[in-house]
């Protein structure tokens, strides 16, 4: 189901273009407290949670499993009537017993001497951060934390006081364990002298649920001959997925079709709700918002053609997940990442600009066209994990981090 269109609940909150807040933290002395993992996440709106939000969920109920107690942690409020993650459904072993939930906008986080953090963003790294100097002020030695990084976060802001904020949050030394989620991001961390030491590379999972939707395919794709359906992923205010230059690169891509070429072809977004856009007559490019997965999976087995770009070294989830599912997808480079060398279906421009768009898409649409019609094996990328993720983060080998008291 697509989300309501309009502000989404927790906008301007983890994502706003000043720096937050210092989040506080209350340490009070136990006898003995059992060691609990607290996993901070910028927000916890199940409706509204993307690709990075659940990968921090999954490592986090793999990691849960290490401890006796487990507490979610969101930046941002509770909204009556909006869902929210259930911490007993993102833990794992004696820690559901003990599985709560705190949101950092109802007040100080209560904390006893045993806390381990594992930080999703970069601002959830100012929570271990006030942890940390809330330790040190009772004499007391700050333990280490996970740090899941999963983009180079000082590249979504200009540089300033948020940019630089950002960039010290991968400055905490021998206290860090850094969790990357793909071996292109930890290249390019190595490549900006940014190092921890303690490190681990994963190769990141096929969303389950889109997992088994190909397992119910029997891993077989068939495309219908018509009409072809072309997908892009459409985040119009984030900068990073290019939204303009694929936009217009589909405008002067449909622009040069006939007529009854524009009418044998579908026009979908997928990402966040926008206004529906009209390129040409008798083509217009329907935005669909956020799909449920199960909608998102059976939309993916039905689609032709896909682009999706990401200026940053992050892979991004949707052009690997449209490849596995078959379709031929545009996507973009960038230090060192080139996705194309890893599925036959990915292909990828040099810069995302709207000629380099319309000059890729006739060639895509051609090979769709000639495949409609036939079967043939679906394919994970080879920049993912063959594996699902509980057995692909079991066989991680992630430190085990202890309390320091």
């Amino acid at each position: 189901m697509a989300e309501p269109r309009g502000a989404l609940p927790f906008q301007g909150s983890a994502y706003a273009a000043t720096l937050p807040p210092a989040h506080g933290v209350r340490v009070q002395q136990e006898a003995d407290p059992a060691p609990r993992l607290n996993l901070v996440l910028p927000h916890g709106f199940s409706n509204h949670a993307f690709g990075g939000v659940l990968s921090a969920l999954a490592i986090g109920r793999e990691l849960s499993r290490r401890y006796p107690a487990f507490r979610l942690v969101f930046e941002h409020a509770f909204i009556p009537g909006e869902p929210t993650f259930s911490p007993q459904d993102w833990c794992l072993g004696d820690a559901r017993g003990s599985a709560s939930r705190h949101s950092l906008a109802e007040g100080p986080l209560a904390c006893h001497q045993r806390e381990i953090f594992c930080c999703t963003w970069w601002t959830t790294t100012l929570l271990w951060e006030a942890y940390a100097e809330a330790m040190t002020a009772q004499g007391l030695p700050a333990s280490p934390f996970y740090y899941c990084i999963q983009d180079f976060e000082p590249g979504f802001y200009q540089f300033g006081s948020n940019y630089m904020a950002c960039l010290a949050s991968y400055r905490h030394g021998e206290h860090c364990c850094a969790l990357f989620n793909s071996r292109e991001l930890a290249r390019y961390f190595q490549g900006q002298g940014l190092g921890f030491r303690r490190s681990v590379v994963l190769q990141p999972s096929l969303n389950p649920v889109l997992r088994a939707r190909l397992d119910g395919m029997q891993w077989t794709v068939r495309k219908a001959a018509s009409p072809l359906v072309l997908c892009i992923y459409g985040r119009p205010e984030q900068p990073r997925n290019c939204f303009a230059a694929i936009v217009e690169g589909l405008r002067r891509y449909v622009d040069g079709l006939d007529p009854a070429a524009r009418e044998g072809l579908v026009l979908a977004s997928l990402g966040r709700p926008h206004e529906d856009l009209l390129l040409a007559p008798g083509a217009v490019l329907r935005s669909l918002g956020r799909l449920s997965l199960e909608a998102y999976a059976a939309f993916l087995a039905g689609a032709h053609v896909g682009v999706a770009m990401m200026a940053t070294p992050h892979p991004s989830y949707p052009p690997l997940e449209m490849a596995a599912f078959g379709l031929e997808v545009l996507t973009n480079r960038f230090p060192g990442k080139d996705l194309s060398t890893s599925h036959p279906q990915l292909h990828s421009v040099e810069t995302p600009t709207a000629a380099s768009i319309a000059a890729a898409l006739p060639a895509l649409v051609e090979r769709a066209r000639a495949r409609a019609g036939q079967a043939w094996p679906a394919q994970v990328p080879a920049c993912l994990s063959q594996e699902s993720w509980a057995r692909n983060l079991r066989g991680a080998a992630i430190p085990h981090l202890e309390p320091s008291c």
